[in-house]
């Protein structure tokens, strides 16, 4: 992995139940509230991390999410570009 490579190069990568392991512990996200609505509709359509960065707030509000979490998150996904990613050894684990 670069040391280059941002938040957003590992999640593209995610599929749904990982991506949303990654959300439920991000520090960053704890100021929004997502309510576990959210993160079954997120496993309801099978949103991976590919297709979560491309989210809009628009998107979110039909989630069913009020205008201003709908903003922060979109926000939040705007600054996962920025934040660097710290190497995981478990991404480099091979699953059996």
């Amino acid at each position: 992995m670069s040391s280059s490579s941002t938040l957003a190069d590992r999640l593209e990568e995610y599929e749904t139940e990982r991506l949303i392991n990654f959300l439920r512990g991000d520090s960053e996200l704890s100021h929004i509230e997502l309510g576990d609505g959210f993160f079954t509709r997120l496993e309801e359509e099978n949103i991976t991390g590919h297709l979560f960065l491309k989210l809009t707030r628009q998107e979110f509000r039909e989630f069913g999410m009020g205008l201003r979490p709908a903003l922060e998150l979109e926000d939040y996904i705007k600054k996962l570009y920025d934040r660097k990613a710290r190497v995981n050894l478990g991404d480099f684990l091979v699953k059996k």
